[in-house]
Parts: structure tokens; sequence; C-alpha cells
């Protein structure tokens, strides 16, 4: 019922219908294979609606949420689905960290952006996230790689070596499947104020440019506020912040999402980083990522990186990460 409700809620209904998109009307966000014999499988989820009034569905107690109990963290201990969520209702709503199989795993399907669905390091409730088109690669909770003449740009595309270990997910990927020697190996840490860190070894075997991503801040009017000099990206009070620690020299900017791809509003801006071509060699990016609803970023973790360990204080939290 909550689930129903939260679509009506937050939909804008198209002649009484639900929207062919997610929260409005957006054919191009939907899967590529959504066709008039799609709402089958979908409605299935509304058959419920055919019980009647004195249904023991309708009868049931509604239960809170585990959100509206308090904040929590939870990891799936299901095998194989290597997953964290995070729930701040305060903060930011609940944050999926993703360090799972997916439709890369096993079998090529190329159909819409399967990385952005299935393949970003974290989702936000309320943030939402933005696929890539032809002409924007959209890197919201992504490292990516774009090549010395800029023709191409990688997502975390397929993920492997995924292991979790106190409290710190960890996995690898190879950016581009022409340059197998080209790795990223991350490390990323769930903490709390909406806040967590990733931490990236670059091993480049040839020079690229490096960009990451932070939340995706959804838009639907012009009062909006970009700062590149803070790198956040505001709405109301829905803030998304970026800030790293690196081993080179970064710039930070705000990109715009393709119109129509974000789940959640017609537009979105995406607080990144990025470096200049990079010869050769191996780097390291300690990088902040921050979404909130309150309006307020508090409690900034402390990052540090000093030769191959880099640290990550915030609270009574502290990792020490080994990037060697």
């Amino acid at each position: 019922l909550k689930n129903i409700s939260y679509f009506f809620d937050n939909c804008t209904l198209v002649d009484g219908c639900l929207p062919c998109g997610y929260l409005y009307q957006s054919t191009g966000f939907v899967e590529s294979y959504t066709c008039d014999g799609s709402i089958t499988c979908y409605t299935e989820g509304l058959m419920c609606l055919l019980a009647s009034e004195e249904h023991p569905l309708w009868q049931a107690e509604i239960k809170p949420i585990a959100i509206e109990k308090g904040n929590y963290s939870k990891k799936s201990e299901l095998s194989g689905l290597e997953i964290i969520l995070h729930g701040e209702d305060a903060k930011n709503g609940v944050t999926l960290f993703n360090n799972s199989l997916h439709y890369y795993q096993g079998f090529a399907c190329n159909f819409n952006d399967m990385a952005g669905l299935y393949s970003k390091f974290a989702y936000n409730s309320r943030a939402g996230f933005t696929l890539s088109t032809r002409d924007i690669t959209a890197i919201d909770n992504m490292i990516s790689l774009v090549t010395a003449q800029g023709e191409m740009q990688s997502l975390r595309q397929k993920i492997y070596g995924m292991e979790y270990n106190d409290g710190i997910m960890s996995s690898m990927h190879t950016p581009f499947a022409n340059d197998e020697n080209t790795v990223i190996k991350t490390w990323l840490i769930p903490l709390w104020s909406g806040f967590h860190v990733r931490v990236h070894k670059a091993t480049l075997s040839k020079p690229y440019m490096v960009k990451e991503g932070s939340f995706s801040l959804g838009i639907d009017s012009d009062e909006f506020i970009t700062s590149a000099k803070e790198h956040t990206a505001r709405m109301g009070n829905n803030i998304s912040y970026i800030d790293t620690v690196s081993t080179v020299p970064v710039e930070y900017s705000i990109m715009r999402a393709h119109p129509g791809m974000n789940s959640h509003k017609p537009h979105a801006l995406i607080p990144i980083y990025e470096t200049k071509l990079l010869p050769a060699g191996e780097y390291v990016f300690a990088t902040s990522l921050c979404f909130v609803t309150d309006g307020v970023i508090e409690n900034k973790p402390k990052v540090s990186v000093m030769g191959n360990k880099v640290t990550v204080e915030q609270g009574d939290i502290k990792k020490v990460i080994d990037v060697c």
C-alpha cells in the first residue's frame, strides 16, 4: 500500500494514469523493452485493488518501515548480494551502497544505460539517479575515464573482486574493454550525516583524464544555486556535494544531465571534479560525497592521504585503507 501510495502522491498523473517514466513523463528514461504489453507485468502489483474491502489485506495494520523507526545501516545477508542499505530520515532518506552483481556479470546486455541503472556506487531514494545518452555521459556516483582526445568516456561497468571487511566495501572494474591493463580499485565507506567516502586507486596504462560525480540534484525550476568553489549544487533544502583529496590537482564544476534522464526531475545537476590529461601511472583519489535534504552540510569527514595510506575519520569512526 505504501508503494502504491508513494507513486500516486509524488507522480504527475497523465489523464489520470501514472506516467511513462518514474515520477514524471519521461519516455527516454524507461527500459527499451517497454511496450503496450508491458502493462501486463507492471499491473501485477496492483492486483490487490481487486480484493474486497473485507479482505485481510485491507484489514491489516499499516506498520512503519525501517527508516520511520530510526537511523540504520544494514548489509544484505544474502550471498552474492553485496549491498548496504543506509537510512537517515532527517538527513537524506535511504541510500543503497552498491557492490553487487548485475547484468554485465553474466552476459552482454546493451539496451539502455545498464551501467547507470545497476552499477553506480550509490543510489538515494530522494536524489534519484541519472542515465546517460549518446550526448552526455551521466557520472553521478561514478568515477570515469576520458580518452586523450575526448572521444570516449567510461562508466562503471563490469565489476569484480567484490569484498566487504570492517565496514568497507571494495571492488575493481576495467573502464574500457580494449584496455585491460587500466584498472580502478575502489574502497567505499558508508558514513553518517548524508556522507560516504570513496577511495580510488586508478592504474592507467595510457593517458586519460579522470572525472567523478556526486549525487544527482533534480531541478524543476530556475531556483537553484551552484557553486564550483564550494563544490555544491542546491535546490531548496536539497544539496549535493563533492570534495576529493588526490595525488594530482583537480578542478571542480557542475555538469548538467541530459533533460528527461533523471528518475525524479526533468533536469538534474551533478557536482564533479576532473583532472587534466594524466600520463600512465598510479593515482589515488579519496572523495567525500554528500546528499542532504535538510539544507545543512555538517560533520564533514576528515580525509588524508599519506603515501599508500588513506585515513578517513568522522566522529568515532576511523578507517585506514592501504591502497598498495
